[in-house]
């Protein structure tokens, strides 16, 4: 036989061999693999057109995982986007590109198509936190069956299966526990390289969402609390105090080029532009009611219709199941915790994951306590650290925090299952009766950890792109897309994106400041398809008049919008989207598609050496101005009626056909205190203008020089901006309770002198 063939036979040996070693391993790896399909049901039925989900977020990770794997760095360095928000684009330092899951989709969706990567990504985070809950847990147990359980409890708690309805990057939990397994050996053993070992999970989970990184530095911060407090010897001590600097040092280093611009963002990016993204309000509406730590979920099958009025009443439940509302622990997980602590009493380490436990669900049940859907005026936790721990106040759900429950009681509940499997041990009956008896227990307390945490049916998006969008995809010249209601709550027009790969006017991107969406609520005509109904628009704080229907083409040339789709079926009446068709096909005439789901216009402007509304000015040669909103301003009407307030910049796009002087008046006062605000045109500064607080003042500026084409007017605060209702647990429902609500001045009207014409059509 030639000397390979025997070689190749060896290592097939070996590698069965080794295989064997680890039969338990293996089989409990499968058997993670099982229960993930059932949890999950009917996704394997529907694995190539289906995503789990019921809110449009799970768009936004698709979105995330194909605008990272379609970068020039990856999921790294990416400080901002045009492909949403055009032309504006928005800022992503604070945005969830989760790179541990973006890197993989970059290799998955060429193979086997994107629906299917994002599955597998999907589930690899049910089956894999079982096996590294298994693998960790058997070495604190060396018990098979506990390590089992433990594995069960923790991977498909309801914490983790309730994140299944949104967000692949808060589900992506599975590198937690073998933060815990490396943790626990860098005090436990001497060995240098557990230091290297624990850096490289930290930064696993930071890779898959800051909030992991979270999650995990805070098990770090009790257990060594617990430890020094119970244990001191295990970390007070030279060979640890070495190893821990080494952590520090590999972890800090590596995030800092992987979350480079997140941190970029933080240290050097005005508020008003970028770090207003990170700093959003904490919700009590996301915080863990105290009764729903003990309340199934409202998506399992079995126990849901005993509680529903509960559900209803702690606001688990509204009309489907919702990813907020799975703080369940499970009776059986709790019992067999408690058992563990009963049989291990003596032992301080496992007091650790009691303490876990506890603070997790002290911080989870959020700024104030929620009993039976009340909010009383008990503090929380939560509401002292949001101030002292830098990122604490960038996560706005906390009852997410109760990962953290759900791991130390699924630790404790593999002792619990180990004190069982001791005592069946010391019964008197022969060897093989003892393991039937074992794998009977086993068997007993998974099917009711199984039977309290199941969410099935799990509900589903049909993830198909709708072959309209071919039509786009085969288009390769240069043009932006507005989709139609044009609303920010539409994640799955990103999705759709995909398809074609051009900018578009909409945008539905999460803790941004205020500035990418003001084009879309401003300008007029588009800010009719969608942020407001036709013909339902504000005046607005420019004072100009023109007719909408005669210059609305010349906006769509403006901004290179060739494609406007609209779809029937994400209006909130059937017939909601008629006065929308009305409105399109009397400015671009027929629609050029149509089926039951979709009207689709399409819009060619005539060549010419000007476009967009220069080529307006030059043509109604009676206007010299049109003039825009850009930059941060706020929602028209919320600091005040018929007002628009900004924050730290804002300011006009003024379109002129010709080199031309101007003068601007306006009104302004000072939104809680009294702002200097820095007028430039250009770029070369025209004055400064004193909004003082709480009263209107009307300025005219002297006559300034504007270029023919596209001017920018901008005023900006040199001193910043200021919350103007400090969010709290109390007023969190008044919509100007927002930390991302960093006012300056509110305007009552701008008025540039020249443009106050009025064109007849």
């Amino acid at each position: 036989m030639d000397r390979p063939m025997i070689q190749m036979g060896k290592s097939r040996e070996r590698f069965v061999s080794w295989l064997l070693d680890r039969g338990d391993y293996v089989f409990a790896f499968c058997l993670y693999v099982v229960l993930t399909i059932l949890f999950t049901w009917p996704l394997a039925e529907n694995f190539t057109t289906f995503v789990n989900g019921n809110i449009q977020d799970v768009f936004h990770e698709l979105w995330y995982l194909h605008l990272g794997s379609t970068g020039t760095y990856g999921p790294f360095f990416l400080f901002s986007t045009s492909m949403s928000y055009y032309p504006t684009g928005a800022p992503l330092y604070f945005q969830v590109l989760s790179p541990f899951n973006t890197l993989n989709f970059m290799w998955l969706s060429p193979a086997f198509g994107e629906i299917v990567a994002y599955n597998l990504l999907y589930m690899f985070t049910f089956f894999f936190a079982g096996f590294t809950t298994y693998i960790f847990v058997k070495y604190l147990t060396k018990n098979n069956y506990a390590a089992f359980l433990a594995g069960l409890a923790f991977a498909f708690a309801p914490i983790h299966t309730g994140q299944g309805f949104a967000h692949l990057n808060i589900m992506s939990v599975e590198f937690l526990p073998l933060f815990a397994y490396f943790m626990v050996k860098m005090a436990r053993e001497k060995n240098m390289w557990n230091a290297i070992y624990v850096g490289i999970a930290l930064v696993l989970n930071a890779m898959c969402d800051l909030h992991m990184f979270l999650l995990a530095t805070t098990m770090l911060t009790v257990y060594l609390v617990y430890t020094f407090l119970t244990q001191r010897k295990l970390i007070a001590n030279r060979g640890y105090i070495q190893r821990f600097i080494v952590f520090v040092s590999f972890s800090a280093l590596t995030l800092l080029f992987v979350y480079f611009q997140t941190i970029y963002g933080l240290l050097f990016v005005p508020q008003s532009v970028g770090s207003s993204s990170s700093v959003t309000r904490f919700i009590s509406a996301k915080s863990a009611d105290l009764l729903s730590f003990f309340v199934p979920s409202s998506a399992n099958p079995f126990l849901s219709r005993y509680f529903a009025s509960i559900n209803t009443q702690i606001g688990k439940v509204a009309v489907v199941p919702n990813e907020s509302g799975t703080a369940y622990v499970g009776y059986t997980v709790l019992a067999l915790g408690i058992l563990g602590l009963v049989f291990f009493w003596r032992r301080k380490d496992l007091y650790f994951w009691a303490a876990l436990a506890f603070v997790g669900a002290l911080l989870a049940l959020g700024p104030y306590i929620s009993v039976d859907g009340v909010l009383t005026p008990i503090p929380g936790l939560w509401g002292y650290l949001y101030y002292v721990i830098p990122l604490l106040n960038s996560f706005r759900a906390p009852y997410r925090f109760d990962y953290l429950v759900a791991f130390g009681l699924a630790i404790l509940a593999g002792y619990g299952v180990t004190g069982l499997m001791e005592r069946l041990s010391s019964i008197k009956v022969p060897n093989a009766t003892k393991t039937l008896m074992k794998v009977l227990v086993v068997c007993i307390l998974c099917t009711l950890v199984i039977v309290e945490f199941l969410p099935i049916p799990y509900a589903e998006y049909n993830a198909q792109i709708p072959q309209f969008y071919q039509v786009l995809a085969n288009d390769h010249s240069n043009y932006s897309v507005i989709e139609v209601p044009l609303q920010k709550s539409f994640s799955v027009y990103l999705y759709y994106q995909s398809a074609y790969n051009k900018p578009l006017i909409d945008g539905s991107i999460p803790r941004n400041p205020q500035y990418p969406s003001t084009l879309q609520e401003s300008v007029p005509f588009i800010n009719e398809l969608g942020f407001y109904s036709p013909g339902n628009a504000p005046t607005d704080i420019i004072n100009q008049t023109f007719p909408l229907m005669t210059l609305a083409p010349y906006i769509l040339e403006q901004y290179q919008v060739k494609y406007i789709i609209v779809h029937k079926n994400l209006f909130s009446s059937p017939t909601g989207y008629l006065p929308y068709v009305k409105l399109l096909s009397s400015v671009l005439g027929q629609p050029m598609y149509q089926d039951s789901t979709i009207v689709a216009y399409k819009f060619d402007p005539p060549a010419s050496n000007v476009s967009g509304i220069v080529q307006f000015l030059r043509i109604y040669n009676n206007i010299s101005l049109i003039s825009f909103l850009y930059g941060n301003w706020f929602k028209y009407g919320l600091f005040g009626a018929g007002t628009r307030a900004m924050s730290g910049f804002a300011g006009l796009d003024v379109f002129s056909a010709t080199n031309q002087y101007v003068q601007l008046e306006f009104r302004v006062d000072g939104v809680g205190t009294t702002y200097p605000l820095q007028l430039s045109v250009n770029g070369q500064t025209v004055g400064t203008y004193m909004a003082f607080k709480g009263v209107y003042t009307t300025y005219t500026t002297s006559f300034f020089p504007i270029k023919a084409g596209e001017n920018e007017v901008l005023f900006y605060s040199p001193n910043g901006c200021a919350v103007a209702i400090t969010p709290t647990a109390r007023n969190i429902v008044r919509p100007r309770a927002n930390l991302n609500f960093c006012v300056t001045a509110d305007f009552q009207w701008i008025d540039p002198i020249s443009a106050h014409t009025t064109i007849q059509s």
